[in-house]
């Protein structure tokens, strides 16, 4: 698919979402874009491929449990559908990572430095989320120095 095809879909898919009331953003590959419930901070259970939203049981290999075509025109007739997965099925849990003493500051992304090193950038908005605690964790090790301690959250 060409990026004007993709930013088409992903527009629909959002669109979806919030004619649902569910607030979601899209990170990562925007081919195969996760869809992310900040609430939560969880990463739901549904996936696009092409047009289609397809809504799973649980993260990795759940079973289908139906699709809906992302259209102009969205579904309304799908909504008990879409609660009852929405609250009923297994989400993916994700990870932030926060200042000691800071909560609400969150490494948000990096900023390379002239020697080619990289260096978080914080802020109270816009989280970097990672998938596993292990990614996490090393993360939060790598960039604890001296007083400044940073914690998976």
């Amino acid at each position: 698919m060409d990026n004007t095809i993709i930013e088409k879909r992903n527009k629909r898919l959002l669109a979806f979402f919030d004619d649902k009331n569910i607030d979601v953003k899209i990170i990562g590959d925007i081919n195969k874009p996760a869809v992310v419930y900040e609430k939560m901070y969880a990463c739901l259970s549904c996936y696009v491929h092409n047009f289609e939203l397809i809504f799973v049981n649980k993260p990795f290999e759940g079973t289908e449990l139906f699709r809906i075509k992302l259209t102009d025109k969205i579904d309304q007739e799908c909504n008990t559908l879409v609660s009852d997965w929405f609250y009923n099925s297994t989400h993916r849990e994700l990870y932030r990572i926060a200042i000691l003493g800071f909560l609400n500051l969150f490494i948000t992304g990096f900023h390379k430095m002239e020697n080619g090193e990289y260096m978080p950038v914080f802020c109270e908005v816009n989280p970097k989320y990672y998938f596993t605690i292990e990614k996490a964790e090393e993360i939060a090790s790598k960039y604890s120095v001296g007083d400044i301690k940073l914690i998976v959250i």
